[in-house]
């Protein structure tokens, strides 16, 4: 990539790169110009290219002054030209006044209309969506439409056809002399590409068509006879109004006409579109240049309406242009006006000295852009499902589909139905590509605990009864695509499981389908005597809290409220809500005549409700046992764990002596033996056999502690 933030261009250098843009314009305007109007047959070339070159140098020019990037250029487009040409078959066909001047005045109102098209889609700040069509369609649009251009412009370059037309070619009637200005063009140009790539080498390529047909023209006339030409000194310069407007507003009513003008409109828009802000993403990535795509798709709406106000095509800026202008020292926006007016002067001199341009060099120049608009992304693609045919990936089998299915479609059905077929289909894709994951994981069993600590015989009770619990981890968006996953997955749940838990902590946001489904799934399991409960709450979720099931921050949360259920059923053990101070004898391993001792040294300290008994940074010199009430650890906004009466906790900060780590917070009243080192060396004076028991009771209570750590860190990864 080439930094052009700290170049500054001379002015000859921004000239240079102008005129190399420029006559990398014209060509490809004038090879351009075959397609569009096609349909109304040889006649109507001039008016095409008048057309064309209206375009390239009026909305160019507009183009330039509004556009983000230093260097751009604008130009009709082959993708727009295929749609322009499909748009005035369909009108010669269907509407009520075929007339060829009226049908190329429908054209400048599909173009307005696709610009107006194009401004609001600016204004509304779409143009970094239109970023977002699928590749698979892009390139599929594209190869059709190269396959498309191969097949009508062969029979050109072969001399039996005057205008790009799909047919067989008469091999009888072909004329070698368009075969060999048409192979010497593309020979030239293609040399120039991979030779010399700073010069325009679609302009030098239709010059050396030109010299060869004029050199056939001359020594061997008899094997020119029939090669047809582009004379530019016969254009149309008083071009009359292309229709008798007075026919466009009696023709207001004809409901066909308006359905072709604005469904190609459309088309239109979508591909000048998409093509225009691809080559300005094409050339921020090569130049590393910075872009504004509404603003751009705002300037290229202007340019294209003031183009159909002149008669003229629809343009989108050309990464191969602005590159040539780029490669030939092009560096500021000067040469983004300059360029236009080139393109007016060449096209001045031409039409002055009367130059004709063999058709099969415009059409050799097609075949080569047709060539060149190909993606090697596709390529790619088929050669690795082709390697990989036994066991394809499933995205690689999605992105072929959809390409095949484009590029079929612009071939088969047109260019409107394969946008709508390849965008629909892509739509599709996402959905059962989305629908498929947004269910992470479905788990059950012992695994399934809240972070409070129990007494082990009622730990071990309630793991059994975890049995009966599921919870189904979604993630990313819900919306009405995928929410029915989260139906087929309850479905195959055991019919023993009594709570199923969905843990909305990925879930970016839901839409109100997805909530619904949700209403329906807790309904048909309170049916069934089972709950739904919800953990995490995305944007979206608490719109219609009213009628949720339950719901908690966390999925913590949400088992302790499961636990507190199977805690409450008779059949539980009940969990001690006051334990003796014995009880912590026992913990450490002390006899009755240690646990004597430890009584009468330990103070018993209360706290009530809310009130904090250390926290992260506190000096730590103490060792504490719940004899009531419970105490939960934080660690920021995270609860690490809830103490219940029975358990000791401090203990890692009373081995190492360092600051604590976090904070003890009270959830209730609650009573605690305190053993301070003060007072651990008391116990020690006078059983020094204690002090051993109690650092071995200590690393056995953190070693499950860290066990308990480990399990909350693969419930969270």
């Amino acid at each position: 990539m080439i930094n052009l933030k700290s170049q500054a261009a001379p002015l000859g250098a921004n000239l240079l790169g102008a005129l190399n843009g420029a006559v990398s314009c014209i060509a490809t305007t004038l090879a351009a110009a075959t397609l569009v109007f096609a349909p109304l047959g040889p006649a109507y070339l001039p008016f095409a290219v008048l057309a064309c070159l209206v375009g390239a140098i009026a909305g160019g020019l507009i183009a330039a002054a509004l556009a983000s990037t230093p260097v751009a250029i604008s130009s009709p487009r082959t993708a727009q030209c295929v749609v322009l040409a499909a748009m005035v078959s369909a009108l010669s066909r269907d509407v009520a006044i075929p007339a060829p001047q009226f049908i190329i005045a429908l054209t400048c109102v599909a173009t307005l209309l696709a610009g107006f098209m194009q401004i609001a889609g600016g204004i509304f700040r779409v143009g970094q969506l239109v970023r977002f069509v699928p590749y698979p369609v892009i390139a599929g649009f594209t190869h059709g439409i190269s396959v498309i251009l191969f097949v009508v412009y062969i029979p050109m370059v072969l001399g039996t056809s005057a205008v790009p037309r799909l047919e067989w070619p008469n091999l009888r009637a072909i004329v070698p002399a368009s075969m060999i200005v048409g192979g010497v063009t593309i020979a030239v140009a293609m040399t120039m590409l991979h030779r010399w790539p700073k010069w325009p080498a679609f302009f030098i390529g239709m010059g050396a068509g030109v010299v060869v047909h004029a050199m056939l023209a001359r020594w061997a006339p008899g094997l020119s006879t029939g090669a047809a030409v582009l004379d530019m000194g016969s254009l149309p310069l008083r071009l009359e109004p292309p229709a008798d407007w007075g026919n466009l507003i009696g023709a207001a009513t004809d409901p066909t006409m308006w359905s072709h003008v604005s469904s190609f409109a459309v088309a239109l828009a979508v591909v000048a579109s998409v093509d225009g802000l691809l080559s300005v993403a094409m050339l921020e990535m090569r130049y590393g240049v910075r872009s504004r795509p509404d603003r751009d798709l705002v300037g290229q709406g202007v340019a294209n309406m003031a183009s159909a106000g002149l008669g003229g095509v629809s343009v989108a800026y050309s990464f191969a242009q602005a590159d040539s202008a780029y490669l030939g020292g092009a560096r500021d926006r000067l040469a983004s006006f300059v360029a236009p007016f080139g393109v007016l002067a060449l096209a001045a001199a031409a039409v002055y000295t009367g130059v004709g341009i063999p058709l099969a060099a415009l059409a050799g120049l097609m075949l080569l852009m047709a060539a060149r608009i190909t993606d090697p992304w596709a390529f790619g693609v088929i050669r690795t499902a082709w390697q990989t045919r036994g066991n394809m990936d499933s995205a690689v089998k999605q992105s072929l589909a959809i390409y095949a299915l484009v590029a079929l479609s612009v071939m088969l059905l047109g260019v409107i139905p394969a946008l709508a077929i390849g965008v629909t289909a892509s739509m599709i894709m996402f959905l059962r590509t989305m629908n498929r994951q947004v269910v992470r994981r479905v788990w059950t069993g012992v695994a399934l605990r809240s972070r409070r600590l129990f007494q082990p015989v009622v730990a071990q009770v309630l793991a059994r009864r975890m049995q009966e619990v599921a919870v189904m981890e979604l993630q990313g968006p819900l919306f009405f695509g995928t929410s029915d996953r989260i139906v087929e997955e309850v479905g195959r749940l055991p019919t023993k499981t009594r709570f199923v838990v969905l843990d909305l902590a990925r879930v970016q946001a839901l839409d109100q389908t997805a909530v619904e489904v949700v209403l329906r799934v807790a309904a048909k399991l309170r049916s069934e005597k089972r709950a739904l409960i919800l953990s995490g709450r995305p944007p979206g979720l608490l719109a219609v809290a009213g009628s949720l099931p339950p719901s908690f921050p966390d999925r913590d949360r949400a088992v302790e409220w499961i636990e507190e259920r199977f805690l409450s059923e008779a059949t539980m053990p009940v969990p001690p809500a006051v334990v003796p101070p014995s009880a912590f004898a026992r913990l450490l391993k002390f006899d009755e005549n240690g646990a004597e001792v430890l009584e009468r040294h330990c103070p018993i300290v209360e706290f009530t409700s809310g009130s904090t008994i250390f926290r992260a940074g506190d000096a730590s010199k103490e060792l504490y046992f719940l004899l009531s009430g419970r105490v939960t650890i934080i660690l920021g906004e995270m609860r690490v764990v809830t103490f219940l009466a029975g358990n000791m906790f401090g203990d890692v900060a009373f081995i190492d002596g360092e600051p604590r780590s976090a904070d003890a917070l009270c959830d209730a009243d609650s009573r605690v033996m305190v053993l301070d080192r003060e007072t651990l060396a008391k116990i020690e004076a006078e059983a020094p056999e204690l002090k051993g028991r109690v650092f071995a009771a200590l690393a056995l209570e953190i070693a499950a502690r860290l066990r308990a750590t480990d399990r909350m860190m693969r419930e969270i990864l």
